[in-house]
């Protein structure tokens, strides 16, 4: 499906964990609850799931890992990880946070307007050189967005607030790849494709898309049970060839729901360790 040197690394919340594929196996790196993932050439970071602080698992690839827990910031849906700083969304306080990842520091803050969790800031990533972030819309009160009409969420720039995709529902993960802009509009369950200026392709999913990685001409999408049907069942990942938007595979995960998918280089997925007990003091 793709290079062997590359391995497809899963996080997973809820009651999920960390787990890696190698085109034959899953093999489950623990089964910690884990949100956003992300890494440069020095670190790998992952995100414990907690609604009511920050709690960062910072791994430097020489081997050393220590553990970030900040009570200023809750429920971190995701992290950027880009020449030795973290950027984490910290979705409960509606911000933005850069750290560094080699002293824990706080170096910024981009703090959005409204009460707690009412944008719902969710994914990150870097379009032509701009940090972008997912949200379900520009709302002002607690939660307002949870059973509002479609069509509010939006893809921003971080730095300026500018919308740089709207008219999205519930969306997710946005990814570049090339010329086009990618994002799961969760709350519709499809895959869309934008060159920029518009819409090229609409791919239904069904399920609940969240998580998107890209290689070889291939994007892998994760598809989680919608959390509202009793029947959710098992999450899967499909693979689609981004020439032809044909379906290549679907493959089964050993959890419910997916967060965030990454392709890894052989060498980085074998150096990552499991969670640990140890809890490091609240900053």
């Amino acid at each position: 499906m793709w290079s062997d040197e590359k391995m497809l690394l899963l996080s997973s919340p809820n009651g999920g964990g960390m787990a890696i594929f190698d085109q034959r196996h899953w093999h489950v790196i623990d089964r910690v609850s884990t949100t956003g993932i992300g890494s440069d050439d020095e670190f790998f970071v992952r995100s414990v799931q907690q609604e009511d602080h920050a709690d960062l698992v910072v791994q430097h690839l020489s081997g050393r890992t220590r553990r970030l827990r900040f009570g200023e910031f809750s429920d971190i849906h995701d992290v950027y990880v880009k020449n030795g700083f973290i950027y984490a969304v910290s979705t409960g306080t509606n911000e933005i946070v850069c750290l560094s990842a080699r002293s824990g520091e706080i170096v910024s803050r981009r703090t959005f307007p409204g009460e707690p969790d009412s944008m719902h800031l969710n994914c990150l990533d870097e379009w032509n050189d701009r940090l972008v972030v997912s949200a379900f819309g520009r709302f002002a009160k607690h939660r307002e967005y949870k059973g509002s009409a479609p069509l509010n969420g939006l893809v921003m720039d971080v730095q300026t607030g500018e919308d740089v995709w709207g008219q999205l529902t519930e969306p997710h993960s946005p990814r570049q790849a090339g010329a086009y802009y990618l994002i799961c509009d969760s709350g519709t369950g499809r895959l869309l494709i934008s060159d920029g200026a518009e819409v090229r392709a609409e791919i239904p999913l069904g399920g609940y898309p969240r998580g998107i990685a890209i290689t070889d001409e291939i994007v892998a999408i994760g598809i989680s049970g919608h959390r509202r049907q009793e029947d959710a069942g098992i999450a899967r990942v499909r693979t689609i060839d981004l020439r032809t938007l044909q379906l290549v595979n679907e493959i089964p995960v050993p959890f419910r729901e997916i967060y965030d998918l990454r392709f890894i280089p052989v060498s980085l997925a074998t150096q990552l360790k499991p969670v640990r007990g140890g809890w490091p003091d609240v900053r």
